[in-house]
């Protein structure tokens, strides 16, 4: 799915933080967090952050809330 090539693209590439960045703690539906954790698997650190960011981000755009 076109739609969703944000995603294959982190996992495929994780890029360096610069420190535009902050922690937020969020508790995760267990489904959910399995899947970022499988996703990520293997991958740099920091592809769990981009997946959840990047996912929100598409969210929050189709939504017109950025």
């Amino acid at each position: 799915d076109t739609n969703n090539d944000f995603l294959k693209e982190i996992v495929e590439s994780n890029k360096p933080k610069e420190k535009t960045h902050i922690f937020k703690g969020y508790y995760l539906e267990i489904e959910i967090a399995n899947k970022i954790d499988e996703m990520a698997e293997g991958k740099p650190k920091g592809t769990k952050s981009d997946i959840v960011n990047e996912s929100l981000k598409k969210v929050f755009k189709d939504m017109g809330w950025l």
